[in-house]
């Protein structure tokens, strides 16, 4: 099957859509692994899938790479399967470091911001305990202060109290004397 003529037409719609489907596959496959397919061997087996969905053909012949060409051998077959593995392996890999890189950053940007907002928390804390200590204290002189006014009063008369009662003490004390005395004379 010719794929196009000399003057670059299309032969047939068959052989446009099997390249654009081949052109497809290709295209998916450098989008999902991430680069591009360099091997003769992949691409050859992505036309050849492309060829004999478009077409319906069962045949093993190999088409679109000449008269020479034959389909790759089994071992051929296997060692570009392994490289495809390996290699897609190899950006699986690649790809699960730099997911991990991020992962490990945002942990730490995550505890960064933790270890922040526990010191701003303790500081305010601290300003809360200080204020309402303050407001304690304050309080406590109020009251002290309040206390003080209300017994001071009582203290003075309590005071002027006692001073009386010794003087009533020293008025008797001399009353028993001079009656001792009299009775003595």
């Amino acid at each position: 099957m010719h794929t196009h003529m000399r003057n670059r037409q299309w032969a047939d719609k068959a052989s446009k859509d099997v390249y654009d489907h081949a052109g497809f596959k290709v295209a998916e496959k450098e989008t999902i692994d991430g680069s591009i397919i360099t091997s003769n061997v992949v691409e050859n087996t992505i036309f050849q899938s492309s060829y004999q969905e478009i077409t319906g053909c069962k045949t093993t012949t190999v088409h679109g790479r000449g008269n020479m060409s034959k389909c790759p051998t089994e071992m051929a077959s296997m060692k570009a399967q392994l490289q495809e593995q390996a290699r897609a392996t190899k950006t699986a890999n690649q790809k699960n470091i730099q997911l991990q890189d991020e992962v490990d950053k945002l942990n730490d940007k995550l505890a960064d911001q933790k270890a922040e907002s526990e010191r701003i928390l303790e500081e305010k804390m601290q300003l809360f305990r200080e204020e309402e200590s303050k407001k304690l204290q304050a309080f406590r002189e109020e009251l002290l202060a309040q206390f003080a006014a209300r017994t001071e009063t009582p203290l003075v008369q309590t005071a002027a109290r006692s001073i009386d009662q010794s003087e009533d003490t020293t008025t008797i004390e001399k009353s028993a004397a001079k009656t001792q005395a009299s009775k003595a004379t």
